[in-house]
Order: structure tokens, then sequence, then C-alpha cells
């Protein structure tokens, strides 16, 4: 039998309906096998798992029973607030300890894998793909099987190239047949996915994708601490993922429209009753749903592989999630599991209350010293700007500057659900001194309510993590943390005056969990896709191509850094070092402040970055994204398709 014919009966095997639904059944049923396994399994482990327990409070000896009242009450505030952390902690690492068993993730990794085999199956491309498989294997199983340390990671990218490539393709075949109506806009947007694959542009972009994502594993150092290695993987990840896809949005939202229009396909499109809106809609929706496939395939890749490194074992531990030591847990287990894979919110100091009758009068003082001392100084809603700038900032740095033996009171509020939670807060901060010399280490002591005070030894320029009971907030939510510039119990000042930056002291604390905060992040990066790839239609509609690109480029780059120009403008003064005035200054002052604040909500959106650092993308900021994003499209798209229904698309040819 010739290979031909062997090929030709194994496709007519895998369309047929009866080995689509027998195919599907072992898939179920193999999915329900493995979860139900692997529960029975996680149970036993589980009636053998340590927990960590508290150890029951001694009984009052005869001394103690003796103590007069006020002593009596000291001490057993003392005592409930040392039990009060120990329980704290007991159950933070219990619930470290339990993910380790957790049937979550092998459910939700389990679904995944089955989703995409039910998909290729019901594609007519079950045996197809398994055949594509075995060679895969075949190639590279021997890599990471019997090879050294570099084949084992070239095996590993060659696995996971095959494996994004083939579910890009299940998943894009998948949206076709989604897309396959009559109505006018599903046809445009299923020409759009076509013209996907067969622009070069876009081909790169997509091959690039898959090929970085599948080799950025392979960069990660064994030798790091875990939540290092976790760490980068997720901000490399998801912010590669979403800067390659962003620029291939572009590059289609503009080849899509110029091209037809250059090409004169145009002509064929619209000689049909196509509606200028619904042509524009089509494209939209076209630009979304190839943004979506992107995503959803690289995400997936980088979810599976963040909990394949979850699993890995950890520095200080003999196995994964078992200590090496006589520590109930691993630093860096437990710093992984509470300050990495996690969703916490963060909260600042509160500013000290202001005499604004007195910060006015010393705004008046200043405005006439800089007069006496420059007499070609104006009295102009600049320079008071800048006096306001100089007074808030001398304000800041007053407030987070303690100088050596001196302690201050800093006050966080809104932490009633911390307290609530019966979960450890953490205090996050970095202290700068002098030259901040990375050698040099200052002990600095805090103290919260309800706890002893406690030393930490910081280094300067660094930042340092350390956890407090949720018993040090109070029951309206407030905490106060008094922080002295040196070793309070030792009665030893640091040599100098130590501070904090703007954002070097926060409070976090856990809201939820890992997986719905990635899942609301990737939902936030596809909602800024799709309103790049509106742009970017809007812009073709009426410029050629190299035009449109280099339009929706400079609107890219002008949204992604309107955050950093914003900070930029607050060290940017139209004045002189001696109070002369550059008024060539002022073009470039209002241009900046205009164009910055034009995108200042789009750049406020970071969730790689919120993402890494264990912070939460709650629910409301998706949908305040969502109406605004969802809102600016609208009207990109109204704009652009007015604009298209006045343009002669007979005359204009491309030429």
């Amino acid at each position: 039998m010739k290979l031909s014919d062997l090929a030709t009966r194994l496709d007519r095997v895998q369309r047929s309906m009866l080995f689509k639904v027998i195919a599907s059944i072992v898939v179920a049923v193999a999915a329900i096998g493995a979860v139900v396994s692997y529960s029975v399994a996680v149970t036993a482990a589980k009636a053998d798992l340590r927990m960590l327990e508290v150890t029951p409070a001694a009984p009052e000896t005869a001394a103690q029973a003796a103590e007069d009242q006020a002593t009596r009450e000291a001490r057993e505030q003392v005592a409930k607030s040392m039990r009060e952390s120990a329980e704290s902690f007991a159950r933070t690492v219990n619930s470290v300890l339990e993910r380790r068993l957790s049937i979550a993730s092998f459910g939700i990794g389990a679904t995944i894998v089955s989703a995409v085999m039910l998909v290729v199956i019901w594609l007519n491309l079950a045996i197809t793909y398994l055949a594509i498989l075995v060679a895969g294997l075949a190639v590279a199983g021997p890599m990471l099987l019997w090879g050294s340390a570099w084949w084992r990671g070239l095996g590993t990218f060659m696995i996971g190239s095959l494996l994004l490539a083939a579910t890009f393709s299940a998943l894009l075949q998948t949206l076709r047949i989604a897309l396959s109506g009559s109505h006018p806009i599903l046809s445009i947007a299923r020409n759009v996915l076509a013209e996907a694959v067969r622009m070069k542009i876009s081909l790169v972009f997509i091959v690039m994708l898959i090929l970085s994502l599948a080799a950025l594993p392979g960069l990660l150092d064994a030798d790091t601490p875990l939540r290092y290695r976790v760490q980068a993987f997720l901000t490399y990840g998801t912010a590669g993922t979403f800067w390659i896809t962003a620029v291939m949005v572009l590059f289609l939202g503009c080849g899509s429209v110029a091209f037809e229009q250059r090409d004169k396909i145009i002509w064929q499109t619209m000689t049909k009753p196509v509606a200028p809106w619904q042509y524009i809609a089509g494209k939209w929706l076209g630009v979304s749903a190839m943004a979506a496939v992107l995503l959803g395939v690289s995400c997936s890749g980088v979810f599976l592989f963040t909990e394949f490194l979850r699993s890995q074992r950890a520095m200080g531990e003999s196995a994964p999630f078992v200590s090496a030591s006589n520590e109930p847990i691993a630093s860096d287990r437990l710093l992984l599991e509470t300050q990495v894979l996690t969703a916490r919110e963060s909260r600042l100091p509160l500013l000290p209350g202001r005499d604004n009758e007195a910060f006015v009068q010393e705004i008046e003082r200043r405005l006439e010293r800089l007069k006496a001392e420059d007499p070609n100084t104006r009295d102009t809603p600049e320079t008071r700007a800048q006096i306001v700038t100089g007074m808030n900032q001398e304000e800041m740095i007053a407030f987070l500057a303690i100088e050596p033996g001196q302690s201050q009171t800093y006050i966080f509020d809104g932490l009633e659900y911390a307290r609530q939670s019966g979960l450890p807060l953490t205090i996050r901060f970095k202290i700068n001194a002098g030259n901040n010399l990375p050698t040099e280490t200052y002990r600095v002591t805090f103290y919260v309510d309800n706890a002893r005070p406690f030393v930490l030894e910081c280094r300067l320029g660094q930042k340092i993590s350390e956890p407090l009971a949720p018993s040090a907030v109070a029951a309206n939510g407030v905490l106060k943390l008094e922080v002295f510039n040196g070793d309070l119990l030792r009665r030893i000042p640091n040599r100098e005056t130590m501070s904090f930056p703007p954002d070097g002291l926060e409070i976090f604390y856990p809201v939820g969990g890992f997986r719905g905060n990635f899942a609301r992040v990737v939902l936030v990066m596809w909602l800024k896709l799709s309103f790049l790839g509106m742009i970017a239609i809007a812009a073709s509609t009426f410029l050629s191509f190299p035009v449109a690109a280099l339009t929706s480029f400079g609107v890219l780059f002008c949204a992604e850094s309107a955050s950093y120009v914003q900070s930029a403008l607050e060290q940017w003064s139209v004045l002189g070092m001696e109070g002369e005035v550059y008024y060539w200054r002022y073009p470039i002052m209002w241009i900046s402040q205009g164009v910055s604040g034009l995108f200042s909500f789009y750049a406020s959106i970071q969730p790689t970055a919120t993402l890494a650092d264990g912070l939460v993308v709650g629910w409301r900021p998706v949908f305040v994204t969502t109406i605004v994003l969802g809102g600016m499209s609208v009207v990109l798209g109204a704009a652009a398709a007015w604009i298209f229904q006045r343009r002669e698309l007979a005359t204009y040819s491309g030429q």
C-alpha cells in the first residue's frame, strides 16, 4: 500500500462520526479518571500531611498568679498577641502546604488539555496531530532522556514549540468555524483571519511569539531561588506575549484595510450590500479574535508552566513543599506562595494633615523671596505651581525621613479585610541613607500595636519584606507603625538620617488567589489589544499602509510611555537655575502634558507588572477598563466609518 493511500484512509477514518464519538468518549473518560485518581491520591496524602499546630499555652505558675493586676494584664496582652501571631503564621503555612495537593491545579490543567484534544478531534485532525506528536517525540525524546543539559533544553524547546503551534492551529480553525455565518460582519472577520496567515508580516510575529515563549523556560537559571524564577517567567512571558501580539495587531489592522484598497479588493466588497460600519466592525472583530487566539494559546502556556514551576523544589527544600531543615516551611516557598502566586492589595501611609492657611502664606513668602532675588520673576501660575511642587516634595521628604535615634509614626487605613481574614500582612520597605552602599546595613526597629518591638538588619537600597500579624490592625482597620532609626532594644542609633522613597513603605495583605487574578490580567490585556486594533483600522481608512503603521506605532509608544512622561514632567520647569523663563519650553510642556494626559488612563493599566508583583486586578478595574477602552473604540470606529463612507474608493486605487 502506498503512503498516500494510507494517509487517505486515515484521513477518512478521522473524519468519520463514529471515530469522533469514540475518541471523545476516550478523552473524557481519561480526563475524569485522571482527576479521580489524583483526588484519591491527594486524600490519602493529606492524611499523612503534617500540619503546623500551635502549642497550647502553659498553665499559670504560682509566681504569675501572685502578680498584681496591671502586670498580669500586660503579660496576658503580650501572650495573646504572640498566640494570635503564631496562629496566623500556622494558618498561612498550612494553606501553603495544602496547595501541594491542590486538586484545582490538576483539574484546570486536565480541562485545558482535554478541551484542546476535543477540539482537534472534531476538527478532523486527531490522527494527523497524533502523527505529528509521535514524530516530534521521536526526535526530541532521546534528547530529553539521554542528552546533556544543552540537548535537554533543545528537546524541551522543540516539544514546546510543537505543542504551541498545534494548539494555535486548532484554535484558529475553531474560530473560523465560529465565524462561518453569512452575515457581512462575520464574513469580513473570517477573511481577516485568513489574511493574518497569508500576510508574511503577521506570520513572522506569530512564529516569533511561539518560538520565544517555547524558549523562555530554558533561559531560567535553575540555581536561583524558585520565587525569582517564577516571577521572571511571569514577567517576561506575559509582557513578551503582549508586546509581540500588539505589534502583530497593529500591522494586521493597518494592512488588512490599506492593502485591500491598494489591491482594489475593496471594490468587490463594497459593491455588495455591506455598510461602512459593518466593514469596520468586521475588521475589528477579526483583529480582536486573532489577538484572543494568540493570547489564549500563549497565556495558557504561561499558566501551565507556572504551575509546573510551582511544583518544583524551592531553595531550602529536600523535596517540593518539604523543608530540608527543622523549619516548618522553607523561606523561598513561603515567599513564593504569599508574595508572588497570590493576589494582594497594598496601602501607602497616610500623609499628615496640612494647615492650609499656613501653606498659602508660605507660598506668598517664597514668591516674594524669589522676586527679591530676581526682579524678573513674575507672579504667574507656572511660578506658583513650581513653588507648590517644591513644597510638596519637601513635605514628603521630611515625612519619610527619620533622624538618628528618632522615630516616626506612619498610619495605614482601610485594613478591615486584612484583620478579618486572619492571614498575615506584609510590610515591604526600602531604606536609603548616605551613599546607599549595598554592603552597608542599618538596624531598624519597628513597633506595632499588640506586639513587641522587633529589630531588622536592613541592607541599604534594597526592598525588604517582613510579615505582620493581623492583630496589629485595630478594629477600625487602622494600623499604626512606628519606625525607629536604630536598635531601640540596645539603645544604639544609626549613624545617619535614613529615609524611605515615596513608594518605599507599603503594607500588603491577601485578598484572593493567583488563578483568578491571572484570568483577569489576560482579559485586561485583550481589552488593550482590541483598542490598539481599532486605532490601526481607523488610521488605515484614510492613510496609506506606511503612514497608518507609523501613526499606530506612535500612538502605542505614546500610550505606553505616558506614565513615564508624567513623572518626568514633575521635574520639568520653564524656569532656569537662576529663575529666568525659557519661553521655548512652554510648547514642549503643553504638548507633553496633552499627550500624556490623553493616554493617562491607558498608561495606568499595567496588568503584567501587577501580576508579577502578586497584586490583585479586581473586577472593578476590569469593568472600568471595559467601559473606557470599549467606549473609545466605539467612538474611533464611528469616526472611521464616517470617513470611510465619504471616500471615493473607485478613484483611490493605491496609486
